[in-house]
């Protein structure tokens, strides 16, 4: 950017000071046309004019370079310096900025979250076979008022005891369930007619139910698991890929930086080569005109 600006300035000043020349001139002759203009310009009896010229252009040139160097240059600097000082460099090996990735990338972060999410749902799901137990357990008293002879007393008293217990399961193959209740019953009676006094009664009952057609082979809880199933598949491939590509681009970016400073480098080493080149240019001028005067 330095190096076009310069080139800039020297092709300006060129041009000014031609225009100035011109304006310069005593001749009264009235104004050539363009082709006439290049060819007066160009015509190698002036040398008087041409070096004038270039001097001319040569000075301004400098004094281009001297407010680059003292002005602008001073102020970019600075500029440069503030943010150095404002902002610590740290300097990072590839390993180190990969880490840095892994740890601190938001994309990651959310997508690795994605897996558990899903573990979640299918737990939720699979719960529907788990085995359900239950229990029922009452107690119910009743008295009945003589009405007559054959009630057995006065005042008849029965106290009735519940005590039940039952387990199911909806089994996760062929969509089968089963279930099993057992039941208790105890009896107690102040009637005088009562033989056995308490009663108990017990019960067991097993239940097994098979579907044939339908849901034989699929119903909605399996379909949903395996739906979810794939889901939770699908996200820890996207948890892949987006640690790949991020650390794709984590090393893209750290190489790009490596070559920007590499690019800065060999321009700064450019330019101080112009600088020179210059320097040694004009100090060929100088000589040269001292060998003429």
């Amino acid at each position: 950017m330095k190096m076009q600006f310069r080139r800039a300035v020297a092709l300006a000043a060129l041009l000014s000071g031609s225009v100035s020349t011109a304006a310069q001139s005593p001749t009264p002759a009235p104004s050539p046309t363009g082709s006439q203009a290049q060819i007066e310009l160009g015509n190698p009896t002036e040398p008087q004019t041409q070096e004038t010229l270039v001097r001319d252009a040569l000075a301004r040139y400098q004094a281009g370079l001297d407010a680059i160097k003292n002005g602008a240059a001073g102020t970019a600097m600075s500029i440069a310096n503030q943010v150095a000082i404002s902002r610590p460099i740290r300097e990072l090996r590839l390993s180190e900025v990969v880490a840095l990735a892994l740890e601190k990338n938001l994309d990651i972060a959310v997508e690795r979250l994605n897996p558990q999410a899903i573990d979640f749902q299918i737990a939720g799901l699979r719960n529907a076979y788990q085995p359900l137990a239950t229990s029922t357990i009452g107690q119910r008293d009743n008295t009945q008022l003589p009405r007559d002879q054959l009630q057995g007393g006065q005042r008849v008293a029965v106290a009735t005891t519940t005590y039940n217990a039952a387990i199911s399961q909806q089994l996760p193959w062929w969509g089968g369930d089963f279930l099993v209740t057992f039941n208790n019953n105890r009896q107690d009676s102040s009637s005088n007619f009562v033989t056995f006094n308490p009663t108990y009664t017990t019960g067991l009952t097993a239940t097994y139910t098979q579907p044939l057609l339908r849901g034989l082979f699929m119903d909605q809880t399996r379909q949903q698991l395996a739906i979810t199933q794939i889901n939770r598949d699908i996200s820890e491939e996207n948890v892949r890929a987006t640690v790949t590509q991020t650390l794709a681009n984590v090393r893209n970016a750290y190489w790009d930086l490596v070559f920007a400073r590499s690019a800065v480098d060999v321009a700064q080493r450019a330019l101080a080569l112009a600088d020179k080149f210059v320097e040694r240019h004009l100090a060929g001028q100088r000589v040269r005109r001292q060998a003429q005067c």
